[in-house]
């Protein structure tokens, strides 16, 4: 006699958990950042997760011939580039590079299947182990790899 009620209300709770657990990892595309070397330019997809700029760590492996490496038993992935590593957890505000721990503004999320880093990690992060030097300038949208000489043009309004 209890039991439809029982199994609705079961039911009721399994999808408000669902929705409880994926609230918050909606991904939205944002515009792209331009990554500049002397191969030229190309788009680095970017989107917002939370209000928060972000790249998916698949992108970043393609772009900059990196090799990615799930483990899905702790809960993170591998980034590795000529030897040197940098190791990730979900849902920490932080990476190990070469056993050093370097801060980000907010955590590494897998979401949607895919890994996902604040753009700062570019230039926090995978610098640190990259061969060429890479250059974040969030106001011009620009990732500057190498030695490419970009000048910076900045304005100052002045009022009378």
């Amino acid at each position: 006699m209890w039991t439809v009620p029982v199994r609705t209300s079961v039911v009721a709770i399994l999808i408000l958990a669902l929705v409880a657990t994926t609230r918050g990892q909606d991904v939205t595309p944002a515009t792209p950042l331009t990554l500049v070397s002397r191969d030229g330019r190309r788009p680095i997809p970017t989107a917002l997760q939370n209000g928060r700029e972000v790249v998916a760590l698949d992108d970043v492996a393609s772009l900059f011939q990196v090799a990615l490496k799930e483990d899905t038993l702790a809960g993170g992935v591998t980034i590795s580039y000529r030897g040197r590593t940098i190791v990730a957890s979900a849902n920490r505000p932080m990476v190990s590079v070469e056993g050093r721990v370097v801060s980000l503004p907010y955590p590494v999320v897998r979401a949607g299947g895919r890994w996902l880093v604040p753009i700062e990690f570019l230039s926090g992060a995978l610098a640190s182990i990259y061969d060429q030097r890479i250059e974040l300038r969030r106001a011009s949208r620009l990732v500057v790899v190498g030695d490419v000489r970009l000048p910076r043009v900045t304005a100052n309004i002045t009022s009378a």
